[in-house]
C-alpha cells in the first residue's frame, strides 16, 4: 500500500495496483482508479511514482527473501527476469 493524503491532511492507503492515472490539478494532484474513483491528495506526481517504485521494489525484495528462506532463490527459477 502507499500512503498519501487528502486535501484536507487525512492519510489515506492505496493500492497501487488500482492506479490508473496520475495527473496534477490545481494545489494538488488527481489519482484516478481503474474503477473511475478518484482521489485528490498533496503529494505530487513524481512524489507518487516514487512511492508506487519503492513499493513494487520492497514487494521484490520481500519475494527473494521468502524463496531464499525456502531454499530457492528467484534467479534461478526459470522464465523469471527481475
Amino acid at each position: 500500500m502507499v500512503l498519501v493524503h487528502r486535501i484536507d491532511g487525512e492519510a489515506v492507503f492505496l493500492n497501487p495496483d488500482l492506479i490508473e492515472l496520475v495527473e496534477a490539478v490545481g494545489q494538488g494532484t488527481r489519482i484516478t482508479l481503474v474503477d473511475g474513483r478518484s482521489v485528490e491528495v498533496i503529494e505530487a506526481p513524481p512524489a507518487i511514482a516514487d512511492r508506487v517504485r519503492d513499493f513494487r521494489a520492497a514487494v521484490l525484495v520481500e519475494a527473494e527473501r521468502q524463496a531464499s528462506i525456502g531454499g530457492v532463490a528467484l534467479r534461478a527459477l526459470p522464465d523469471f527476469e527481475p
